[in-house]
C-alpha cells in the first residue's frame, strides 16, 4: 500500500478491505515494526482512505508499545502523528474522529512529540509536519522554538503555467486592492498562490498534482486550507479542470470573488 500511495494509484475497495483485514491481523500478532506502522498509516492518509475503527485501535496499541520502549524514532513519530492529523482533517465520521482525537491527545504521544522540537531533532521535512500537527490540535508551540528552527526562503515568483494564466487574468479585473503573489505565511511556514491581505482572502490554484488519481483533493491541501482558516483567511480554490473548461475566465473569477469586497464597484 505504501507503493500505491507513493505512485498515486488508488486501490479498489475489495483490495483495500482485504489489506486492512490482513494488516489488522498482523498488528494483533505483533508483526509490525516502527517503519511498518509509519508507512501503513501514511499510505492510508495519502490515499485519503479511512481505516476501520478496529484497525486504528490495533495500530494505536502497537504504536504505544513501541513508543514506551523507545523504538519510535523522530521520523516515524512525526510522520505518524502528521498522518493521524491528515486522517482527522479529512474524516466525516464522528466516531472515527473520536478515535483519531484520542490518539493525538495521548499524553505519552504529546510529550514525545514535544521532544522532537529540540534543535537536534526538528530538522528537514519533519519540521513542517510537526508544525502543522501542533497547530491543527491547538497545542502550544512553546515560544516558537520550532518556527525559530525552520528556515525557508520564499520565491515570490509565479510557479506553473496555470498559475501564470490565472494571475494574468486576475490583473485584468477591477480590484479594490493589489494582490500578493506566492505570499509566504510565516505562521504556517508555507506559501499561498494569491493573497488579498486587507480582505483576508487567498486564492489557491490547484493543478493536476493537487488531486489524487480518483479526482479527489489531496488530503494535504485540505489540511492546509483548514489551518489557513484557523488564522482568519478565507480560502478560494480554482482547479485546473474548472479553469480549463471555463469559456469565460474573467467571469469565473468574478463569480469566485463576488461579495467579499475585492472587486471594485
Amino acid at each position: 500500500i505504501w507503493a500505491l500511495a507513493t505512485f498515486n494509484k488508488q486501490p479498489d475497495e475489495t483490495w483495500l478491505n482485504a489489506w486492512i483485514q490482513t494488516s489488522q491481523k498482523l498488528l494483533k500478532n505483533d508483526q509490525f515494526n516502527a517503519q511498518n506502522l509509519a508507512n501503513s498509516i501514511w499510505a492510508l492518509a495519502t490515499l485519503n482512505k479511512q481505516p476501520s475503527e478496529n484497525w486504528l485501535i490495533e495500530w494505536y496499541k502497537k504504536s504505544l508499545e513501541l513508543l514506551e520502549n523507545e523504538q519510535l524514532d523522530v521520523q516515524a513519530l512525526t510522520n505518524s502523528m502528521y498522518t493521524v492529523t491528515l486522517l482527522h482533517a479529512n474524516c466525516n465520521d464522528e466516531k472515527q474522529k473520536e478515535v483519531l482525537t484520542s490518539i493525538a491527545h495521548n499524553r505519552i504521544m504529546q510529550d514525545r512529540l514535544y521532544d522532537c522540537l529540540k534543535p537536534d531533532n526538528a530538522k528537514g521535512e519533519h519540521e513542517h509536519q510537526l508544525l502543522w500537527t501542533l497547530l491543527y490540535w491547538n497545542w502550544d508551540i512553546r515560544d516558537n522554538i520550532l518556527l525559530n528552527n525552520i528556515s525557508h526562503i520564499p520565491s515570490y515568483e509565479c510557479g506553473s503555467s496555470l498559475e501564470k494564466k490565472v494571475l494574468n487574468t486576475v490583473n485584468t479585473l477591477p480590484l479594490s486592492e493589489t494582490p500578493s503573489y506566492n505570499m509566504f505565511i510565516n505562521a504556517l511556514q508555507t506559501e499561498v498562490d494569491i493573497a488579498f491581505e486587507q480582505s483576508g482572502v487567498i486564492i489557491e490554484i490547484d493543478g493536476p498534482l493537487h488531486f489524487l488519481s480518483d479526482g479527489t483533493q489531496r488530503p494535504q491541501d485540505t489540511l492546509k486550507g483548514i489551518l489557513l482558516q484557523k488564522y482568519g483567511w478565507q480560502v478560494i480554490r480554482i482547479s485546473h479542470n474548472e479553469w480549463n473548461t471555463s469559456s469565460d475566465k474573467q467571469q469565473l473569477l468574478r463569480n469566485k470573488l463576488a461579495n467579499i469586497g475585492i472587486l471594485a464597484t
